[in-house]
């Protein structure tokens, strides 16, 4: 396995992360208050910027469009107690859609020897990486309470902590990137920066795989989505629109074949289904 260091960051472990307890995670777990208040949430009231507590891990490097309650998440990404369950809730509520995701994905990258999961969440489509027999996948994300389970989840990566657009990796570094449900979670100029940073660590013929939910549950009409995708198109349009995503309509506007080549990619694919929209890219040799 090619050496750490050769890449810039020094990858994390879990004896490093610190992960102090939020205002939620000292709440009676089914108590009153913490009922209520996840109640609150739910139902989309008293959603807020989140507090970091002191102690955390890498608090600076942890950009301030990250502090919100994604998904009416009580402190967003940033809970011992609702990281968690968020990690386990996402697939069942995906239907089990995001292993057939994860899966292409991890195809994209066949035969390819380093790849980086940026914003890698708990690490999920990183194992699928790792079982692609990928020799050099790493994980990189903001939050600290997602990378302690990526970290213990998948043992034969590295991860480290760090936001789409200021990774720290030597240019150059890898063979292949991917974003999986990212870029929907970022205001449209740090798109813009998070491709740019992408363009500068691949290797030149390096491939670029994003994956974000698709155009069709937000802009299908309903009828056209039923008749199209069944129930299934109408359960994922309430998935897609009730819970508080709140940069996923600068996501939509954006042209994304005038995206990638914007920041000098090549674009090979764009694809959209349902639930995911797939796109491939590939920085040119020359």
């Amino acid at each position: 396995m090619e050496p750490a260091l050769n890449k810039g960051p020094i990858p994390l472990s879990i004896a490093e992360l610190s992960l102090p307890s939020t205002s939620f995670d000292e709440l009676l777990p089914l108590g009153p208050a913490f009922l209520f208040g996840l109640f609150s949430k739910i139902m989309g009231y008293r959603l807020k910027p989140i507090s970091l507590p002191d102690g955390l891990t890498g608090k600076s490097k942890i950009p301030a469009y990250a502090l919100r309650e994604f998904h009416n998440l009580p402190n967003g990404y940033y809970s011992n107690y609702f990281t968690q369950g968020y990690a386990r809730g996402f697939n069942v509520l995906m239907l089990g859609e995001m292993r057939r995701v994860r899966e292409n994905i991890a195809r994209e990258f066949s035969g390819y020897t380093s790849v980086l999961d940026l914003g890698c969440g708990d690490g999920s489509l990183t194992s699928a990486l790792c079982e692609q027999g990928i020799k050099d996948v790493w994980g990189a994300d903001p939050s600290p309470y997602m990378l302690a389970l990526a970290i213990e989840r998948v043992k034969s990566a590295k991860f480290v902590q760090a936001a789409g657009e200021a990774t720290d990796f030597f240019a150059g570094s890898f063979e292949g990137v991917t974003a999986c449900w990212v870029l929907h979670e970022v205001p449209s100029h740090y798109c813009d920066l998070i491709l740019k940073e992408c363009f500068r660590i691949l290797k030149p013929g390096g491939k670029l795989v994003i994956t974000e939910p698709s155009k069709h549950q937000f802009r299908m009409p309903l009828i056209a989505l039923f008749r199209q995708f069944g129930l299934k198109g109408l359960y994922y349009r309430f998935l897609a629109t009730y819970p508080h995503e709140p940069y996923i309509e600068e996501w939509h506007g954006r042209d994304v074949k005038l995206l990638v080549e914007s920041h000098g990619f090549q674009l090979i694919s764009d694809m959209n289904g349902m639930p995911e929209q797939t796109i491939v890219a590939v920085k040119p040799r020359i």
